[in-house]
Formats: C-alpha cells, sequence, structure tokens
C-alpha cells in the first residue's frame, strides 16, 4: 500500500471555507530528506536503475520561490515520511513552517516536482 503526504498545490481555494488542491507525493521507499536551495525540498529513493545500480530515484518538491524551505521544515518532512510509512491508511498533510495561509507557501502549479536519477546520498 502507498505511503502519502498531501502538500499544497497551486493556487490558494477560490471558495470561502474550502480546501485547497493538494498533491499527493508517495513516499513509501524513501531513504533520505534534504534542502536544495531556498524552495525545494529533495527525496531520495531506494529504488535503483536495474541497468545502473549507481542511479536511484530523487523526486524534488518544487515550491514556489521565495517560500523559503528551512532545515526544520526538511526534519518536519522527514519525521511525516516515518509517520505516513508506519500508519496504515494514514495521509498527513504536509505545510511549510512559514505558511502564512498564502499560496507563496504551496508547490509551484507549473512544475511541482522534478523527476531525477541521483547517486545515493
Amino acid at each position: 500500500m502507498a505511503s502519502l503526504i498531501n502538500i499544497p498545490y497551486g493556487g490558494v481555494a477560490v471558495m470561502p471555507g474550502a480546501n485547497p488542491a493538494v498533491l499527493a507525493v508517495n513516499v513509501e521507499g524513501v531513504y533520505s530528506v534534504a534542502i536544495d536551495g531556498t524552495d525545494k525540498i529533495e527525496l531520495y529513493y531506494d529504488q535503483y536503475n536495474v541497468q545502473n545500480a549507481a542511479e536511484y530515484l530523487k523526486v524534488v518538491l518544487n515550491f514556489k520561490g521565495g517560500s523559503s524551505v528551512t532545515a526544520a521544515d526538511v526534519t518536519a518532512f522527514a519525521d511525516m515520511v516515518v509517520e505516513a510509512t508506519q500508519a496504515e491508511n494514514s495521509i498527513p498533510s504536509f505545510e511549510l513552517a512559514g505558511d502564512d495561509g498564502t499560496d507563496d507557501y504551496h508547490l509551484t502549479s507549473t512544475t511541482p516536482l522534478t523527476l531525477s536519477a541521483a547517486a545515493p546520498v
């Protein structure tokens, strides 16, 4: 069963009392979480390239510019990965610590995540 975390995505809810859109990210197999600059969180998965075992899957969560991802956000996300993988049927929601209710702290709507191959960390 997938281990999912909901992350606010795109704009804020347009109707009063409505929830913003979320992107559910599967974190099954994530073994490392890191910061990348000021508006990205890197997820390293234990799935590897069968044609090159030195390459592993890396997913970068792209928050809107100016989001100010901090080390505390990375720690909180790593803790949430553990929670999501251990609690069956649980889908926690992640927000950046500085979230002020605007969409400045959501995943960017144009490229919310980037997939690539990476060396293990």
